[in-house]
């Protein structure tokens, strides 16, 4: 990674995934993510999840905007997670969904954007 774009950070907002290219299974996560979790819309349910449907991980607040979180002032800079969701399939809906985010690294952007450098010795922003 370039060291002078490690602090720009930009978010993935589209990505192209063709429905016909897809497994059966590709294309019930690439539904429940772009339908039912982007757009919130719940009347996917019956279509997606199967009536056994478990989750498992750890469930935070979703965040848009400059407010406090996490005891964690405003700076107004991006930060991210890093994370991975696994999902098992029963009947052709999804039956598990276990999530695990990295809590730590988090965490860890939040102290960082919170502590500003007042000082450099030539001048450029040092991390």
């Amino acid at each position: 990674m370039n060291p002078s774009t490690v602090n720009e950070f930009v978010p993935i907002t589209e990505i192209n995934l063709n429905p016909q290219n897809l497994s059966p299974q590709k294309n019930l996560i690439r539904r429940f993510y772009k339908d039912l979790w982007d757009k919130q819309d719940t009347s996917l349910i019956p279509a997606l999840i199967h009536s056994n449907f478990q989750f498992r991980g750890s469930l935070g607040p979703a965040l848009t905007g400059h407010a406090e979180f996490a005891a964690y002032p405003s700076t107004g800079r991006w930060v991210w997670w890093d994370g991975v969701a696994i999902f098992t399939f029963e009947d052709d809906k999804i039956n598990d969904l276990w999530v695990l985010g990295d809590v730590y690294g988090l965490m860890g952007r939040l102290k960082e954007a919170e502590s500003e450098i007042e000082f450099a010795a030539d001048a450029k922003l040092v991390h």
